[in-house]
């Protein structure tokens, strides 16, 4: 009795453990069609980007690139040289940072 007892035990916390794992992982990285690999950003692209522009109109001209942000949009991208460099966003509709676009025009002019 006391084998089956513990025999079910061992069942009944597998079957839990095993429902729990399966919806632990984040629903928008399962339904997410967003990029995971680091996007590569020229210097012609670069050159578009404007101090006063939306995450969406930085993603329409540099593309859509791995988002490493937690809560906000932080966008990594890869220049032409193999300098990695992050865009940061605090909405979809958040304006480009005075910093980032400076880090732009360095990597413009390099």
């Amino acid at each position: 009795m006391r084998v089956l007892l513990t025999a079910t035990m061992v069942l009944l916390m597998l079957a839990v453990f095993t429902v729990g794992c399966q919806n632990s992982k984040n629903p928008v990285q399962q339904n997410s069609s967003e990029p995971t690999e680091i996007k590569t950003a020229t210097k012609e692209q670069l050159s578009k980007v404007t101090a006063k522009m939306t995450y969406e109109e930085v993603i329409s001209i540099l593309g859509a690139s791995k988002d490493i942000g937690s809560g906000l949009y932080i966008i990594q991208y890869e220049y032409t040289d193999g300098q990695r460099f992050t865009l940061d966003f605090s909405s979809y509709d958040g304006l480009i940072t005075e910093e980032d676009y400076k880090e732009i025009r360095k990597l413009i002019n390099s």
